[in-house]
C-alpha cells in the first residue's frame, strides 16, 4: 500500500466532501452520498483492489471525524489503487450505482 498516496486521499477527500456538502442541495448530496455507499463498499470487498478510500467506511480512518462533521451523508468522493499500484479518484453523481461499478470493473479487467 502506498501510504503516502493512501494518507493524502483520505484528507482530500474530507476536504472536497466538506465544501460539496455545503454548496449542494440537500436532496442532491444525499443522492450522491448514497449512490457513493453502494461503489464504496462493494471495492473494499474487491480482491483486486490495494485500498479504498471513503470516508463512510467504518473501516476507513477518517470515519470518526466524518460522521461527526458531514450532515446526511458521506458525500460523492472516493479513491481507490488498484493492485497494479495505479491510483484512481471517483466523484460518484445521482447515476445507476450498479452502472458505475460494471464501468469500475471494465477498468479493473483492462488493467490486468
Amino acid at each position: 500500500m502506498g501510504t503516502h498516496a493512501y494518507s493524502v486521499a483520505g484528507r482530500c477527500l474530507m476536504e472536497e466532501a466538506a465544501a460539496r456538502m455545503r454548496l449542494a442541495p440537500a436532496q442532491t448530496w444525499r443522492a450522491e452520498s448514497d449512490a457513493a455507499a453502494i461503489v464504496a463498499r462493494y471495492l473494499a470487498c474487491h480482491p483486486r483492489l490495494a485500498w479504498v478510500r471513503y470516508p463512510g467506511l467504518p473501516a476507513d480512518p477518517m470515519f470518526k471525524q466524518a460522521s461527526t462533521s458531514l450532515i446526511s451523508g458521506f458525500g460523492p468522493f472516493m479513491a481507490f489503487e488498484l493492485e497494479d499500484g495505479s491510483l484512481h479518484w471517483l466523484r460518484v453523481g445521482e447515476a445507476d450505482a450498479f452502472a458505475l461499478i460494471e464501468t469500475i470493473e471494465a477498468t479493473i479487467a483492462e488493467s490486468s
